[in-house]
């Protein structure tokens, strides 16, 4: 037996301990999700804030198998698929098997496909083509083949899916069979964003209505920048700027690669200058540096950054007080009367780099203050695993890996305006949903046979 329960923004459908809830969060946005047992906890990309949950009143219409909007009507038939259609009834969406609802062994989406169904999306994880049509793979950051994965989905039909989750997604693009496309993760329940176009620019204007919208960056960062090389020195440095303001040529913002550290590849919070290639008397700390004489020539540097620091610390700090303040009193309940030992009160850490009273951005700011504008985040280790690490927050690799680059770019971006007052540009090659409100991308090592095409 099934019910369906009647809700301000949609509806509740509770069969057995399985429960379907259907959110209309705009006329345009559906919001679905799935689960067996207890309801879920908020999820990661909800509780840091990437995901919006603050949504207005929408007028929603309930009807005999589910609700309805100006825009989208939703039900769900007697086998329990979903269907998602136009406000004429014209069919956008439909399941062809109830969802697989998680968290244990995870959700399972499948989604029906017609003849003319074209799908594009998916961020950078495919470097030869942009139509995915017939394509398998999955949604997880690496090293130079995958760095900014996102789990949007675009199709021609006019709409777009967008997954609320951090974890490693399977997708399948109509590879098993021309009739549907689907997802899967393990570890969660089913969450996700029905995102109505029906131009693919409307659907990416749903999608950062959901991510966040992209920033206004500063001017000069719509400029020419320019990368000396590894092995620049203060020198060649000045020459670089010198020059290009010879030619004539417009550029706005420098940067040193790994060469400017003592150490190379330095992940420590006691980075420091190579003294050899940067030498810094005492003196100069007060007159000015290179980097001075680059910003008096109308440049902003910037220098390379590797990272492996905890920083979900720092995000439980500025984590929203409402939502701390529910999850307290969730964990409440806690048997009181325990007996403690006095002796083992302290913490041991195993990870010997982070402080975790101490945001990353605080070792940085000497830097900044010495002429720094901006800081290139190297992939580095934010695109490896860590099959290992319990992470501040909690969190095992599983949900931390995709969700890492969001934190590093956004802590960045808010460290750096907190410390001068000014508004800067982080520059990352490692992201997930929702980075475009936060910092630019590059992407690199492209070549000619790497480069995407166009599948008709």
């Amino acid at each position: 037996m099934s019910s369906l329960i009647e809700t301000a923004r949609g509806f509740d459908r509770i069969e057995g301990d399985t429960a379907l809830r259907v959110e209309f969060l705009e006329p345009g946005i559906i919001r679905v999700r799935k689960w067996a047992g207890a309801e879920p906890t908020l999820p990661d990309l909800i509780r840091y804030g990437f995901f919006r949950d603050d949504w207005p009143e929408t007028p929603v219409q309930a009807t005999r198998a589910g609700a309805a909007s100006d825009l989208l009507r939703v039900s769900v038939d007697a086998e329990s698929r979903l269907r998602i259609a136009d406000a004429d009834g014209g069919e956008l969406l439909a399941e062809t098997e109830p969802a697989l609802p998680g968290p244990d062994p995870g959700f399972r989406l499948r989604f029906g496909l017609t003849p003319q169904s074209r799908l594009t999306g998916l961020g950078d994880q495919n470097r030869e083509r942009i139509e995915h049509r017939g394509m398998s793979g999955d949604l997880w950051g690496r090293n130079v083949s995958s760095y900014i994965p996102i789990p949007l989905l675009i199709s021609s039909d006019g709409y777009g899916v967008l997954l609320n989750t951090t974890r490693r997604v399977l997708y399948d693009l109509g590879a098993t069979s021309d009739d549907w496309f689907g997802f899967e993760a393990e570890g969660q329940s089913a969450d996700w964003y029905f995102l109505c176009g029906p131009s693919p620019a409307e659907t990416l204007d749903r999608y950062t209505q959901v991510t966040g919208r992209p920033m206004m960056p500063p001017r000069w960062a719509m400029g020419l920048w320019f990368i000396c090389r590894t092995q620049a020195d203060a020198h060649e440095f000045i020459s670089d700027c010198l020059n290009l303001r010879r030619e004539g040529i417009p550029c706005d913002a420098i940067g040193l690669e790994p060469g400017w550290m003592e150490r190379n590849y330095d992940y420590s919070l006691d980075k420091s200058w190579n003294d050899e290639r940067f030498p810094i008397p005492s003196y100069s700390r007060v007159a000015g540096t290179f980097f001075t004489a680059a910003r008096n020539l109308g440049f902003k540097p910037g220098l390379w950054l590797c990272n492996d620091y905890d920083l979900s610390y720092e995000e439980e700090r500025r984590l929203d007080p409402a939502v701390r303040s529910a999850e307290e009193r969730a964990r409440s309940s806690f048997a009181a009367g325990h007996e403690v030992d006095e002796n083992l009160r302290g913490r041991r850490y195993l990870d010997t780099l982070t402080r975790p009273d101490e945001p990353w951005y605080r070792h940085l700011e000497k830097f900044v203050d010495e002429g720094a504008h901006w800081f290139k985040q190297d992939g580095a280790n934010q695109v490896l695993e860590h099959p290992d690490r319990l992470w501040g927050n909690g969190m095992t690799d599983a949900r931390m890996h995709n969700l890492y680059p969001l934190l590093y770019s956004r802590q960045m971006l808010q460290g750096f305006r907190e410390h001068t007052g000014l508004r800067t540009f982080t520059f990352t090659p490692s992201g997930w949903a929702g980075l475009q409100a936060f910092t630019g991308t590059w992407i690199d090592r492209l070549t000619s046979s790497s480069m995407p095409t166009i599948h008709r």
